[in-house]
């Protein structure tokens, strides 16, 4: 049963994707939508539906007739390329000599079955694990910078709208099954080894986990990154279906129940007032300013008109949001997790900061996860990367490739929101590495304008102001 669900996810993104015209980019994107989705098991271990659609997309992309002359292309105009390849290399190097080198120094929380214990330190399974991902994504990585580099701009674009919009379907599916008394509906496609938290409650509120094993990882791995693709893509592009994709996310995520999802939103929340403060400032006010500002009015004057009909009718969302944030502190799993981030701190320290490796322990948070695997060496490492990520905004053009890298980036920067609160691992999710796909190839299509000024350069058009 585990691998015919899977297989029928993938063969239905093939067909998806097929009839889109972009198979195997849409195939791969949204995938990653069914985080609790499995193909199959490999030495004990759980394979995403993800996996085999990066296989494909690899197979397609090697097999292209320009392949190699693309790859040298993408290797020599492409400095973000090194960088990841270095990452990467020296990630999977920790996971094999730091367990052994400071094997018995420090003690490390690992899962075992469904459980997380605390062991002494020393070569697990996650090592190779994580590992195997890690080099996957770099391939993927490399692969987009190749098709980005073709001109493939447009189905890049349109595999994240996908992934949006499969992320908002299986988040309505889940939360109006549960609410009609079904169960959960999703359940057939749930099929990974995970630790499935898909049917818990909040007071009286269902916890949204959408295609994923539990809310926060909806919250962080889905989405935080598509409503914040879409939501720059709306103001970009001025786009009905990706508004449409922002307002069901927004309403998804609030209901969620998972203080990931809040305390992300409220992280892109502060930034987008800030750059909206900074655009009135210097007298610039666009449409997203106004419709924004309409919904935050009427969505207050609505909850200020319940709260005056009836006061006590607010009060279960007040202590759903009061429990998901304020005492989230005292809960179980928020002490619990707070004991992981510890001792990976202490990690850190115990291995004078090299780290333990890849793999070798669990906490809550990607930051933390870094420094207590990979280091000083792999923070400084993933910092810089994460820096060229958050460039692309500051890089946008009146271009294709150039709009895409701004909604990318923006996606990519929302898991990194999420994830700082519900990140489990040191390797970033796929999704990270595509949107700094996108990145490095706008990086490198603007070196290559500025080196042929003789050609004639396409007028910029800006946004028209209100």
């Amino acid at each position: 049963m585990e691998v015919i669900a899977g297989l029928i996810v993938c063969l239905g993104l093939w067909v998806l994707g097929w009839a889109l015209g972009a198979p195997a980019t849409i195939g791969l994107l949204g995938a990653l939508a069914f985080g609790s989705t499995a193909i199959g098991s490999l030495g004990g271990s759980t394979v995403p539906a993800f996996v085999a659609q990066a296989a494909a997309l690899l197979f397609l992309t090697v097999t292209h007739r320009n392949f190699w002359q693309d790859l040298a292309g993408v290797l020599e105009s492409q400095p973000v390329v090194h960088l990841i390849c270095a990452i990467v290399a020296y990630s999977v190097a920790t996971a094999f000599i730091f367990p052994r080198l400071f094997a018995l120094q420090t003690t490390v929380f690992v899962p075992v079955g469904t459980l997380i214990v605390e062991l002494p330190l020393g070569p697990v399974s996650g090592n190779i694990n994580r590992a195997a991902y890690l080099i996957l994504d770099c391939l993927v990585f490399v692969a987009f910078c190749i098709l980005l580099r073709q001109g493939r701009v447009a189905e890049v674009r349109l595999g994240f709208l996908v992934f949006a919009a499969i992320n908002a379907a299986l988040g309505l599916t889940d939360v109006l099954g549960k609410l009609a008394g079904m169960g959960d509906i999703l359940e057939p496609i749930r099929t990974a080894d995970y630790n499935m938290l898909n049917e818990q409650t909040a007071g009286e509120f269902f916890r949204i986990a959408g295609g994923f094993p539990e809310p926060s990882a909806y919250a962080a791995a889905g989405g935080l990154p598509a409503i914040a693709f879409v939501f720059m893509d709306w103001r970009i592009t001025k786009s009905r279906v990706s508004l449409t994709l922002a307002s069901v996310l927004l309403a998804l995520l609030l209901f969620s129940t998972s203080s990931t999802a809040y305390a992300g939103l409220a992280i892109l929340l502060a930034i987008y007032s800030i750059s909206s403060l900074i655009s009135f400032m210097r007298g610039r006010v666009f449409i997203h300013h106004i419709v924004m500002f309409a919904l935050g009015w009427m969505a207050l004057t609505l909850l200020l008109a319940l709260y005056v009909f009836d006061e006590r009718q607010m009060d279960p969302v007040v202590k759903m949001l009061m429990n998901a944030t304020v005492n989230k502190s005292l809960s179980g799993s928020a002490i619990e997790r707070g004991m992981w981030n510890a001792q990976s701190i202490q990690n850190f320290f115990d291995t004078f900061g090299l780290g333990v490796g890849l793999g070798s322990t669990r906490s809550s948070s990607w930051p933390i996860s870094v420094i207590a695997q990979l280091g000083v060496i792999g923070g400084v490492a993933f910092a810089i990367a994460v820096a060229a990520l958050a460039t692309g905004p500051l890089r946008w053009k009146e271009s294709e490739v150039g709009r895409l890298a701004a909604c990318a980036s923006t996606a990519g920067l929302a898991w990194i929101c999420g994830s700082s609160f519900g990140g489990s691992g040191a390797d970033p999710n796929m999704i990270f590495f595509v949107a700094l796909a996108t990145v490095s190839a706008t990086l490198a299509k603007t070196k290559r304008a500025r080196r042929m000024p003789s050609e004639p350069r396409p007028k910029l058009v800006p946004l028209r102001n209100l």
